[in-house]
């Protein structure tokens, strides 16, 4: 049911939490889907409240799986900085 909400789920003040509990309960390989997700809006998710807690438990959780993600992230240019 998640699938194709998770970056709105992600910016909402309890989906969030949400998003963070599915993150620790389930096993990293089900968890594609947001990976895939999140990449499309890599930096929006890590410059916003709540969904940058999303993506740092999914790259706490899925590791190695989220190389193509946290690569997104340090592309030179991207504006992390506040």
């Amino acid at each position: 049911e998640l699938k194709g909400k998770v970056f709105y789920c992600s910016r909402h003040m309890h989906g969030n939490f949400v998003m963070q509990k599915v993150i620790q309960m389930f096993p990293p390989n089900s968890l594609g889907f947001m990976i895939y997700e999140l990449k499309e809006n890599a930096v929006a998710a890590a410059l916003h409240i709540y969904a940058c807690r999303v993506l740092q438990r999914l790259i706490e959780c899925c590791g190695a799986a989220t190389s193509d993600l946290v690569d997104i992230l340090l592309q030179p240019g991207e504006q992390l900085q506040r």
